[in-house]
């Protein structure tokens, strides 16, 4: 992958004051980092000299690419663009500006825990458009997503399950309850790591079971005009896309857990 180093022609430090989801709304208010960006193919990298080393802003745009390269294989998209990274430490929580291709991340998360999540927020949004639900837009960016160890999301998620400090029966029945109730958005998003990787979970089987060209004909449908029940509308788009109602859908995502 060939990188191109941008000119170090610093310019004045702004301050901005920017909100977005990634799970809830998180206003952050941070100093833009002085010197010119770094440029891949993909990616406009703003960083703070000071923090970041060159071989450091190198190597993160080399993992970067290979993010992005893993996520459009996954999801079956060709996304050629360019996103703009900002990196600096008053960043709290990693987020994404998805509908103007941003991200936004802290330099402990961008060196050590940067697998693409975000990265793949914004793909799925340009490409596919904004999620029915919040449900969904976390578990697509969860599975799309290139952990190191290697694993899918089905086999995270069975970790997480397995190393549960609470009864393994009670956290199986519980866990597709509220998953249940998140997807036909009856029950909130609280962004913990069992949310996520159970998301991940059901997106990846959704995926493998029915084709990636079905999860994105659920993905995009939208309710219609007038329609404000919610839970009614997601059981209506689970039949259409699927050809199975959600809870068929649930009862055997289970039972493939279990195998």
């Amino acid at each position: 992958m060939k990188t191109i180093r941008g000119l170090l022609v610093p310019f004045f430090i702004s301050v901005m004051l920017l909100t977005q989801r990634c799970g809830t709304d998180i206003p952050v208010v941070y100093r833009r980092a002085v010197g010119s960006p770094y440029r891949t193919e993909h990616f406009t990298i703003y960083y703070d000299e000071a923090v970041f080393d060159p071989i450091d802003i190198e190597q993160i745009g080399v993992r970067k690419e290979s993010h992005l390269d893993h996520i459009n294989e996954y999801l079956g998209t060709d996304y050629d663009r360019q996103i703009v990274v900002q990196l600096h430490d008053s960043i709290a929580h990693p987020y994404a500006q998805s509908s103007s291709e941003r991200v936004y991340e802290s330099p402990d998360y961008v060196l050590t825990s940067d697998y693409g999540h975000e990265t793949a927020h914004v793909i799925g949004r340009q490409k596919w458009g904004p999620a029915p639900s919040q449900f969904f837009t976390e578990g697509l960016a969860e599975a799309a997503a290139k952990h190191p160890e290697g694993f899918n999301a089905m086999e995270r998620f069975g970790a997480v399950i397995d190393n549960s400090p609470y009864t393994e029966r009670l956290v199986f029945d519980s866990t597709f309850a509220h998953m249940r109730g998140q997807i036909l958005r009856k029950e909130g998003w609280y962004s913990s790591h069992l949310e996520y990787v159970r998301a991940g979970a059901f997106f990846h089987y959704l995926k493998v079971r029915f084709g990636i060209e079905k999860v994105e004909i659920l993905y995009r449908t939208r309710p219609y005009p007038g329609e404000i029940d919610q839970s009614v509308f997601m059981e209506k788009a689970f039949k259409a896309a699927f050809g199975a109602t959600l809870d068929t859908i649930i009862s055997d995502f289970k039972t493939e857990y279990r195998m």
